[in-house]
């Protein structure tokens, strides 16, 4: 029986357009021989560019190559450590009775390292803007303790700066993927999955939005059974969830506001 999971991932692979080059580079790592460095994949771009979208499809790729893969949101662990150990533990306790209520940093990077076996090991970090402290304890402390063949994919607002690229180890080992907006080859061919097949509204709805993903799938979803194009009224009232979005670019409340 398809369970919601099920459903979604199918949903996300249905309307999945694009990011070619970034799935290339991921299913390369994939396909590297065990004991390989499997090194860093730093997925970047703007609020609603899709790297969560991202993220879903790099799932299905590693679990369709038997690898053991962990996405964590690091809004969760709120800049700390024992939270990020305690949600990393939840989703390893899939593969045994419970998970551990304290967990000890170098005990749960073993049992990572085992439980991926002979297959790759994938642990995706999202929203990684909301790291705090815990990216100074992962870079020098968690992440040295995986396995050498561990495929990190690091993706937030902003590229991997500061101590990462101070260090020529770390340096050497990150891969920058910067997600752009649909081109109009992609966009269109997104918004006619999407059930929009007149041509004039799709190209409208692609300059409306410049190609960026979460504005189109937004006008998309309002203007999906609409028979003209694009009204004042579906850019007004979307709007406000785009704002939402974009805010988050701003950094402290008082420039927010």
């Amino acid at each position: 029986m398809e369970t919601f999971r099920d459903a979604v991932g199918r949903l996300a692979e249905e309307e999945f357009i694009g990011r070619e080059k970034e799935l290339a580079s991921f299913q390369e790592r994939l396909r590297q021989n065990q004991g390989s460095p499997g090194g860093i994949l730093n997925v970047y771009g703007t609020a609603g560019i899709g790297k969560t979208e991202l993220l879903t499809r790099f799932r299905v790729e590693a679990l369709q190559a038997g690898a053991l893969f962990l996405r964590i949101d690091l809004r969760e662990a709120m800049g700390q450590t024992t939270w990020f150990l305690q949600t990393v533990s939840s989703l390893l306790a899939m593969n045994r009775e419970e998970a551990q209520a304290e967990p000890d940093p170098r005990r749960l990077a073993e049992e990572l390292n085992a439980t991926a076996g002979n297959g790759k090991l994938v642990l995706a970090l999202d929203q990684y803007e909301a790291a705090g402290s815990v990216d100074q304890w992962l870079r020098e402390e968690f992440f040295p303790m995986l396995r050498a063949d561990a495929i990190l994919v690091i993706a937030g607002r902003h590229p991997l700066g500061g101590s990462w690229m101070l260090s020529s180890i770390w340096r050497k080992w990150i891969q920058p993927l910067p997600l752009e907006c649909f081109t109009r080859e992609e966009a269109m061919l997104y918004l006619e999955r999407r059930g929009i097949v007149d041509e004039r509204r799709r190209v409208r709805l692609w300059l409306t939005t410049a190609g960026h993903p979460l504005s189109l799938a937004l006008l998309a979803e309002e203007g999906a059974h609409q028979e003209e194009g694009v009204a004042r009224g579906d850019i007004q009232s979307s709007f406000e969830e785009l704002l939402q979005s974009w805010l988050q670019e701003v950094p402290g409340e008082t420039l927010r506001a």
